[in-house]
């Protein structure tokens, strides 16, 4: 390659212009070539995530312990077989595993066993009883 002070202004250009070219290339080439590789990982990482938090797992650093050759990407998109490597994950380890979990954080409603009466309800004998149940479970022991 011969340097920029040996060459002439046509050749130089003409250097310049074809660098230009090159750069304005190689990127979407390898661009292309990256996005289809790292989507299905990121796809099933997903997918495996979502799956471990509703299983209860309580780290996520137990995914690493998976056996996520059976996981594969169909031809529509979708994820198959992450439910059986987290079932197979959950019973060979289910040391990992807590409680499963929902997103909500809704209280669920009471059991139907005890329903408290709304106080205009009450009888006066209803009401000294609620009474006098509330002040002996607000009132500090003196033991």
């Amino acid at each position: 390659m011969k340097l920029a002070t040996d060459m002439s202004e046509a050749e130089y250009q003409a250097a310049r212009a074809a660098m230009v070219r090159q750069s304005r290339e190689a990127p979407a080439v390898v661009r292309v070539k990256a996005e289809p590789t790292a989507a299905p990982k990121d796809r099933i990482d997903a997918e495996l995530k979502s799956l471990a938090t509703g299983a209860g797992l309580i780290d996520m650093d137990g995914l690493k312990l998976a056996d996520l050759s059976k996981v594969k990407i169909n031809e529509a998109g979708e994820v198959e077989g992450a439910a059986e490597v987290m079932d197979a994950l959950k019973k060979a380890k289910p040391y990992l595993f807590g409680g499963a979990s929902t997103s909500s954080s809704h209280r669920p409603p009471p059991p139907p066993g005890k329903q408290t009466k709304h106080v205009m309800d009450m009888t006066a004998e209803e009401y000294a009883t609620a009474r006098a149940e509330m002040i002996r479970a607000c009132t500090p022991s003196r033991y």
